[in-house]
C-alpha cells in the first residue's frame, strides 16, 4: 500500500526530532530526510543516526529516503566525483542504521539551458554505477530526482537509468519538476513509461505563468498549481513499485501559518485527491 510521506524540507527550520513528531501528529507514514544544516548531514555523528532511529521506531515513522546532495559528476574531474562517493559511502552508513531503502544522488545540473552531451551521460552514469553498488551492499538502491538537470525531461530520465543499468536505481519522479521542461510527456505519458523503475512519487505545485523556470515564485500550494495530478494519480496506482507519495511543498508559509501548517493541509488535500484513484492510503 502506498504510504504518505514528508519531505523534511517542507520543515527545515525544525529540529530534526521536532520536525519527525510533527509528521507522525499529521499523520504521515514516512519521511524523506534532506541532507540539510538542521536535519542529516554526513557527517553527522552516529550518535546522531541512532538516536534517530531510536525516535522514528518510538512515534512509527519510516524513512523512505535520504534526500542527500551528493552527484553531479558529469562535469567534475575524478578526485572531486571520488571526493562525492567518499560523502556518499556515510550516507550509505545512516541509511543501514536507519533501514532507509533509498538515498538520493543528484544528477548533473544539465539539461533544460543547454542538452547534455552523450559524454556526460556517460560520465555520470559510470560515477551513479558505482554508488548504486556501494547502496546495493548495504542492501538500499539510489534514486534520481528530476529537476531541472540531466534528467528534467521524460527522455533524458530513460536515457540516463538505461545507462547506469543497475536493478536497484530508482526514479524520485518529481512532476512539478518535469512539467516546466518536458510539458508534453510530465504526466501519465512519464508515469506509464518509467512504470516500476519509480520508487518515489513526489508532489509539488507549480505555476506555470511564472519564468524564468528557475524562479521560486512557481512554487504554490496544492490547489493553487497547473499539475494535473488527477492524470498522475491514475497511472500511478497501477503502478504498484511506488512506495510513497511524498509531499515537497517549497511555498513557504503564510500570514499566521508556520511550517507545520502547510504540512498538514499539504497532507489533507493531497490525500484527499489521491484516495479518489488509489481507494486506500497508508
Amino acid at each position: 500500500m502506498v504510504k504518505m510521506c514528508l519531505c523534511s524540507k517542507v520543515v527545515m527550520a525544525s529540529a530534526l526530532s521536532d520536525a519527525m513528531r510533527a509528521a507522525a501528529e499529521i499523520g504521515y507514514q514516512a519521511v524523506e530526510l534532506f541532507a540539510i544544516e538542521n536535519h542529516l548531514m554526513p557527517d553527522d555523528p552516529e550518535s546522531k543516526t541512532r538516536e534517530l532511529k531510536r525516535l522514528l521506531d518510538a512515534i512509527g515513522l519510516e524513512l523512505a529516503s535520504i534526500c542527500a546532495y551528493v552527484g553531479g559528476f558529469g562535469v567534475k574531474d575524478d578526485a572531486a566525483c571520488e571526493a562525492e562517493v567518499e560523502k556518499f559511502k556515510k550516507h550509505v552508513a545512516q541509511a543501514e542504521v536507519l533501514k532507509a531503502p533509498w538515498i538520493r544522488v543528484n544528477p548533473t545540473y544539465v539539461g533544460y539551458e543547454r542538452v547534455p552531451s552523450l559524454d556526460e551521460k556517460k560520465r555520470f552514469a559510470e560515477w551513479a554505477a558505482k554508488c548504486a553498488d556501494l547502496a546495493a551492499g548495504a542492501g538500499c538502491g539510489i534514486v534520481l530526482e528530476n529537476n531541472l538537470n540531466m534528467v528534467a525531461t521524460l527522455a533524458g530520465t530513460v536515457e540516463v537509468l538505461d545507462l547506469i543499468d543497475r536493478p536497484n536505481v530508482k526514479v524520485s519522479y518529481d512532476p512539478g519538476n518535469i512539467i516546466r521542461a518536458d510539458k508534453d510527456n510530465y504526466g501519465a505519458k512519464a508515469v506509464e513509461t518509467l512504470g516500476d523503475r519509480i520508487a518515489i512519487l513526489q508532489v509539488k505545485q507549480i505555476d506555470m505563468s511564472v519564468t524564468p523556470l528557475d524562479d521560486p515564485k512557481c512554487f504554490v500550494y496544492y490547489d493553487e498549481g497547473d499539475v494535473d495530478y488527477a492524470q498522475i494519480f491514475a497511472a500511478a496506482a497501477k503502478v504498484p513499485a511506488i512506495e510513497y507519495i511524498s509531499i515537497e511543498c517549497h511555498k513557504p508559509p503564510g500570514e499566521g501559518m508556520t511550517e507545520t501548517d502547510v504540512a498538514a493541509r499539504e497532507y489533507e488535500l493531497v490525500r484527499e485527491h489521491a484516495a479518489q484513484f488509489y481507494g486506500e492510503l497508508a
